[in-house]
């Protein structure tokens, strides 16, 4: 005897994703990556980390090859 079947995936993402808005104007709020020194936007390749010694001074990280 042969019973026929459906096999249905359970990865289905049922979540809801929220952005955050400014209340005043309902402009969207986005992260962007801004220097306090020269008070521009840096793109994603010119970022790096390092140790801030004192306010001054920071020791860069080791990058990784």
């Amino acid at each position: 005897m042969t019973v026929p079947m459906n096999v249905l995936s359970a990865t289905k993402d049922y979540s809801i994703h929220l952005h955050q808005y400014h209340m005043a104007d309902q402009g969207r709020i986005r992260y962007r990556k801004v220097c306090e020194l020269g008070n521009r936007e840096v793109p994603q390749e010119e970022l790096g980390k390092g140790y801030e010694l004192t306010r001054t001074q920071v020791i860069p990280s080791p990058t990784r090859t």
